[in-house]
């Protein structure tokens, strides 16, 4: 099974490379093993896009990945991995080199119905590894060659994140040192002692309507982003590092995503419903304290049923907001009227 899909895979490659990327407008610099010749030996530029090529008439150069899939499973398309987003991430910003997406659907792998292109900046800003028909459809493109001139709009745009993320890294530097003269200057103008207790006065968490608002609302985002694959979200609301993630302790956030993925992988089709009625918030220390309880549904495929689980929810927050902790206690039944 594994070696047909390779196989349809390389049939897709081999439509990508003939009938998109004709030979006078781009140049091949690039292309990964095939199947058998990853089972003769392994090359670490398999891990890489399937392709990179080479703008003759600009000089840009770009890599493209193709990936084929026969049909939709429930109204949606895995497009990749969680493991292989990340690695395609970690190479666009490291080689400064723009990746793009050919997704091929339905027909054969030589001669797909329909054919998208998303780039992975685009992807990363939908927050989804899964796309809809209706995102797949807004993607959609002609079968017919490509010229150099078609991928400026996607040359332009990468080159304005690189820009924008390097202004981003010269500004946090500033504002670090900023901080860091703040901090001096104050110490220069206060004595010791109401030093010492402006700075527990503003450490202090303090428990407001909006601290409690402004959880309940993270807590909410949490499972939404998780249910969606939204991970650029999910960064946002993680601490770094993360004290605890339900087992494991003193683990990185690409950790805890592999743990996300994995528990999808094993149980695809859940619900979740977050009784709110059991919602609390207190403080400890310089941290939040919040719990609730909620009701977690797993489809299992074999026995064709629902089963139901009652949790008790623990988290830890700091006082910006980030989660440093969750984990939970199974409990045998509800604990709110009317479920």
């Amino acid at each position: 099974m594994r070696t047909e899909s390779f196989k349809r895979g390389q049939e897709f490659e081999n439509y990508v490379l003939k009938n998109l990327f004709p030979e006078e407008e781009f140049k091949l610099i690039h292309r990964t093993n095939s199947y058998e010749q990853n089972q003769i030996k392994f090359a670490t530029d398999t891990t890489k896009p399937d392709f990179k090529f080479k703008c003759i008439k600009t000089g840009k150069e770009f890599y493209v990945e193709a990936k084929y899939r026969s049909k939709y499973i429930y109204k949606k398309i895995r497009l990749i991995d969680l493991t292989q987003y990340n690695r395609f991430l970690d190479i666009q910003s490291k080689e400064k080199t723009l990746i793009l997406i050919i997704l091929g659907i339905g027909g054969k792998p030589s001669k797909p119905n329909a054919v998208a292109l998303i780039s992975l900046n685009e992807l990363e800003k939908i927050g989804y590894l899964e796309l809809t028909e209706q995102t797949v459809k807004n993607h959609v493109i002609h079968q017919k060659p490509f010229s150099c001139n078609y991928f400026s709009k996607f040359f332009s745009s990468f080159s304005k994140k690189i820009k924008q993320k390097s202004f981003e890294r010269i500004l946090r530097f500033a504002y670090t040192i900023l901080g860091i003269l703040i901090i001096f200057m104050l110490g220069r103008v206060f004595s010791k002692s109401s030093t010492s207790n402006a700075y527990n006065t503003e450490n202090k968490v303090i428990l407001t309507h909006a601290s409690r608002e402004k959880i309940k609302n993270n807590i909410s985002n949490y499972y939404k982003f998780i249910r969606n694959d939204n991970f650029s979200g999910l960064r946002n609301i993680f601490s770094n590092p993360i004290k605890r993630y339900y087992k494991k302790n003193e683990i990185s956030f690409n950790q805890v995503l592999k743990e996300i993925e994995s528990y999808k992988h094993r149980f695809p089709y859940t619900t979740t419903k977050i009784l709110w009625d059991t919602y609390k918030l207190d403080k400890s220390g310089d941290d939040f304290i919040a719990t609730y309880h909620l009701i977690h549904k797993i489809y299992f495929r074999k026995s064709k049923k629902w089963k139901s689980y009652y949790l008790k929810i623990f988290t830890r927050w700091d006082k910006n907001y980030k989660l440093k902790e969750i984990y939970e206690i199974k409990m045998d039944t509800p604990t709110t009227k009317g479920v």
